[in-house]
């Protein structure tokens, strides 16, 4: 309040009045404004004392033990505060504001983990955020850092962490392990990492039929050392690999652990630094691979209990510094940057999704920047409009297909533009980058493991019947018993052929018939070898229409004999045929253009998958191959006649045979004609991808 002078007057009333605002005031004084006489120096301690700071120009109180500071008087809009304790908040934690702009403690993982628009700043995992079942009190846990304390096998404890479903597919995790103490026994064991679909004990996942894959530090043989393996469990079935080498108690390893597909590797490294530097399966201790299980798991385990019921094998260790994510960034759906640039100097993994499978109608919805699709119950071509959800401008996707059998296939327009038709069975990828002003995924790039071997083809003038290309059958004209011996093939002739047999059947007396072929063989690599016998076993309860044939091919004429056994009547001859380099292919598709260069009502293309099964034993005739792949009359029915001058075409892009050409399988295409020079010239394309 403000004191006003004293009333002139002699009216009792007004002057008591003025007395009570004198009283008040100086009872409860307000200035308008007040000056300390600065000083360098604080005065007499006393507490509620204050005075203004002649050196740092600041306000300061005596608090009754010290003096403060209460504000920098240079600037009130911006006060900076020094050596303040904030009450509420967890020690050695960084603060951060709620939702109601209230100071709390937080963890940056928990902050920055998994949040659109922030990066991934995590390498070593934060143990207290994950879920700890402990009823023994066995368990210690730290930050980055698990003890366990005389950890028994006929209890539980363990810690997890759910990363959603599906999360863990192909991976490199990183782990510090060491076995501190051990008691005697084979199976005195702690289990410091595992994955799994379920958050429970590792043995009674197992007793439910499920899935995991844990890495185990067992006792080695005495109580003064400790090995590293695996162990893998399969829908309840359980295998074990324990194979690295001896490691004193009490030494700390290196893991790495990492798996592609279903093969999983553990490296065993004596350093930090040597495992920075060091590549899949290569362990300067030991490396450990075996067969795991492909699921894409759920969980993963800083430490796992494994309760078999047995007691007395107390085990002791510690688990540290485990890393999911080795030197990776990870981005979701990152804001726009511009005139700015993102340097990465290590491995930049984009996290692919679970299988998907995939609708004709439903299309492809991308979740992840790597989709793995495959269609759902079959192939599937998708018809939905847009064939891929629209996206953001600028957003990249890369479709990964899954499966052979149920491919996906994408054709150009309705939402995506392609440079061709795209049938995506396994291991293809395809990369798209969306383009938002025209509305569209546009194709980057795409790598298809399907590749187009092509042939030409004709039939000769003179003459008709039975011709072959990519291959051949070289029959001999009737069954044979080769007793006395016989001779095929014509002298000097650069065939290059296994001899094969197709045999009547046996009579199941016992003993089963030899027959030898003798001639020049030729390998793959060019190496020639004249005068060679190979014996074939033909089996006397073999039912008629078995087939054998020599791994040996062999060159001009060959002799056949029967050494030993009973006679018995086979079919024979040479066959040769496509084996894509002795590998295994799968055929995707076919297609034949000709010219005819005559009218002809019986020819026909026959697409044939050389293998050992369906063959016909013929007493009087050549033996029969197996049933064709396909070819062209099934196909035409009606339309399937040879006009002479007139072109031709026959088309598959629906096959599915899989060829062995690494046993001994192969492909060659027939040609049927009964017209001189029917088909005048023509070429015949084959559409594989590895299998």
């Amino acid at each position: 309040m403000n004191l006003t002078p004293p009333p002139r007057t002699d009216n009792l009333l007004e002057m008591q009045q003025w007395m009570e605002d004198l009283y008040q005031y100086l009872q409860y004084p307000v200035f308008a404004t007040a000056k300390l006489l600065p000083r360098s120096a604080a005065p007499t301690a006393e507490e509620g004392r204050v005075y203004y700071d002649s050196d740092d120009n600041a306000i300061l109180v005596y608090n009754g033990t010290e003096w403060r500071y209460l504000l920098d008087s240079a600037d009130q809009t911006s006060p900076i505060f020094v050596g303040i304790t904030l009450t509420g908040l967890t020690a050695s934690r960084i603060m951060a504001t709620d939702a109601d702009k209230a100071a709390e403690s937080i963890d940056l993982e928990d902050w920055v983990f998994g949040v659109e628009n922030q990066i991934d700043a995590s390498e070593a995992e934060y143990y207290p955020s994950y879920a700890l079942t402990d009823a023994p009190g066995k368990v210690t846990v730290e930050p980055h850092k698990i003890t366990l304390t005389d950890g028994d096998r006929d209890e539980d404890y363990y810690a997890t962490r759910d990363m959603g479903a599906g999360f863990f597919t192909d991976f490199v995790h990183e782990v510090d392990v060491n076995v501190t103490a051990l008691t005697s026994g084979g199976d005195c064991a702690m289990f410091p990492w595992a994955i799994s679909d379920s958050n429970d004990d590792l043995k009674d996942i197992e007793d439910l039929s499920g899935s995991l894959i844990a890495v185990i530090a067992a006792r080695q043989a005495s109580n003064t050392h400790y090995k590293v393996g695996s162990i893998d469990v399969d829908s309840g079935s359980i295998s074990f690999n324990h194979g690295t080498a001896a490691i004193a108690v009490g030494t700390k390893v290196f893991l790495t652990v990492s798996r592609s597909s279903t093969s999983l590797t553990v490296d065993v490294y004596s350093t930090d630094a040597l495992r920075s530097a060091g590549s899949i399966g290569g362990g300067d201790i030991d490396t450990t691979a075996s067969t795991v299980v492909s699921d894409a798991f759920q969980y993963v385990y800083g430490i796992a209990s494994n309760n078999r019921g047995i007691a007395g094998l107390d085990i002791s260790g510690t688990i540290e510094n485990l890393s999911i994510r080795r030197g990776t960034v990870t981005v979701s759906r990152p804001e726009e940057v511009t005139d700015q640039k993102m340097t990465i100097d290590q491995e930049l993994i984009l996290s692919p999704s679970p299988t998907t499978d995939v609708t004709a109608a439903g299309g492809i919805t991308p979740t992840r920047p790597v989709m793995r699709i495959q269609g759902s119950g079959g192939a599937v071509d998708i018809t939905a409009d847009p064939q891929i959800t629209a996206g953001s401008d600028g957003q990249r996707i890369t479709l990964i297909g899954s499966s052979d059998g149920n491919s996906v296939t994408l054709e150009n327009g309705t939402g995506v533009h392609l440079h061709d038709k795209a049938i995506m069975a396994d291991h293809d990828a395809l990369t798209l980058l969306y383009h938002a002003n025209d509305s569209q995924w546009e194709e980057e790039s795409r790598n298809f493991s399907a590749k187009e071997v092509s042939w030409a083809f004709d039939s000769p003038g003179g003459t008709t019947g039975d011709f072959y290309f990519a291959g051949f059958y070289d029959h001999g004209a009737s069954a044979n018993d080769f007793n006395p011996s016989i001779n095929h093939g014509v002298i000097s002739c650069s065939n290059a052929a296994h001899f094969f047999l197709v045999q009547a059947a046996g009579a199941s007396g016992g003993t089963d018939t030899v027959i030898r072929v003798t001639g020049t063989t030729i390998d793959d690599q060019g190496n020639r070898t004249a005068a060679v016998d190979v014996d074939i076993t033909v089996a006397d309860d073999g039912a008629a229409g078995t087939y054998y044939e020599t791994t040996q091919k062999f060159l001009g004429r060959v002799s056949v004999t029967k050494q030993s056994g009973p006679d018995l009547l086979c079919n024979y001859g040479f066959a040769k045929y496509w084996d894509n380099n002795n590998t295994d292919y799968r055929v995707m598709g076919l297609e034949a253009v000709w010219l005819a260069g005559a009218n002809d009502t019986g020819a026909n293309i026959i697409a044939v998958h050389h293998h050992p099964t369906g063959w016909t034993y013929n007493a009087g005739a050549p033996a029969d191959h197996p049933p064709n792949m396909a070819d062209m009359n099934t196909d035409h029915v009606v339309e399937k006649n040879l006009v002479n001058n007139e072109n031709g075409a026959w088309k598959r892009d629906n096959l599915t045979t899989t060829i062995a050409g690494s046993s001994q399988e192969g492909f060659m295409i027939h040609i049927v004609t009964s017209a001189n020079k029917a088909f005048e010239q023509g070429t015949f394309i084959l559409r594989v991808r590895p299998s």
